[in-house]
């Protein structure tokens, strides 16, 4: 299950039909394991609290995934603006010109997710990851 958050959220971003994906799949798992409870297992699984209490205190990072990768592939210039690097022949890959600064030094689609960026880290730091 986790699996199936943190490439949704990851991904999420850049292929927005993960989403309705990944809520499929979790759908399907979790009526397989309603299923397989009820009619496959001789005995119940021997689980206690302790598993989904940390299940969800993993779950925190995912969002800070989200916006990680979301300011990174939304503040592209190639993407947005339709500008292509051209290779010079000088590398294999030519450079993009997309930097970590364009974020805050330009208005592009990233700009709103900045906020939201330095809040979770604020959260992530003083609640602690995990």
């Amino acid at each position: 299950m986790q699996n199936i958050v943190f490439i949704c959220f990851f991904f999420g971003p850049v292929m927005p039909l993960l989403f309705p994906v990944g809520l499929a799949s979790l759908f399907v798992l979790n009526t397989m394991e309603r299923l397989m409870l009820a009619y496959s297992y001789q005995k119940p699984l021997m689980q206690d609290s302790l598993i989904a209490k940390s299940c969800i205190r993993t779950m925190r990072v995912a969002p800070f995934l989200y916006n990680l990768n979301a300011l990174w592939a939304f503040s592209n210039q190639q993407v947005f603006n339709n500008k292509v690097a051209v290779n010079d022949g000088a590398s294999i890959y030519p450079l993009a010109g997309h930097t970590f600064y364009q974020i805050f030094t330009q208005l592009n689609p990233a700009t709103p997710l900045i906020i939201l960026f330095f809040t979770q880290t604020c959260v992530l730091i003083l609640k602690g990851p995990f």
